[in-house]
């Protein structure tokens, strides 16, 4: 009322600036994101996650041969030369056998031309949250680090360079191991 009456051309301004807000309401919203068809054997059942490279689902085997988790990267097809970086990411991922490093399943691209790649699905929590939730004395913390960087060891051996290792990217299981995720 005040603004009204000392200045009314701002007053309008913010009513109708008001009134815009109320008729966006839920124009920012999520949307709830359409799963990508095209996958092979596979089936993208509930997205899990999403960056700047792209996102991850929750999957399935489709076929029926059988029944397992997974997770399902999808790259961004916007960005320059992404098709051939996920080629270099699944022959890499390919090449590594370690207990601390997520294992490479399969690959491919979606009908939608997205590449995508499965890898085992890791039941845990982000490294970050594990710490927050477990509480872990110093000895486990140490413990799990020096798991982590054998894995990452193992990744170096085989000319293998992360290149995005951050507590995102690391997820402890149940038995409190550390898995590597996403090599960037």
């Amino acid at each position: 009322a005040q603004l009204a009456e000392h200045e009314p051309e701002r007053a309008s301004a913010l009513r109708e600036w008001l009134h815009a807000i109320e008729a966006s309401e839920g124009l920012l919203e999520p949307v709830t994101p359409v799963a990508p068809t095209g996958l092979g054997p596979w089936r993208a059942i509930e997205r899990v996650g999403a960056g700047g490279m792209g996102e991850v689902w929750r999957g399935e085997r489709a076929d029926g041969a059988f029944q397992r988790t997974v997770a399902i990267k999808f790259l961004r097809v916007d960005r320059a030369g992404v098709a051939a970086s996920i080629g270099r990411e699944r022959a890499l991922l390919a090449r590594l056998r370690h207990p601390g490093i997520a294992q490479l399943i399969d690959g491919g691209i979606a009908r939608d031309g997205r590449p995508w790649l499965v890898t085992e699905w890791v039941e845990g929590l982000r490294l970050d949250q594990w710490l927050e939730q477990c509480s872990p004395d110093l000895r486990t913390r140490i413990g799990l680090i020096r798991r982590l960087a054998d894995a990452v060891a193992d990744a170096h051996a085989n000319l293998v360079v992360h290149r995005d290792l951050k507590p995102a990217n690391v997820m402890v299981d149940s038995a409190g191991e550390p898995r590597l995720l996403d090599f960037g």
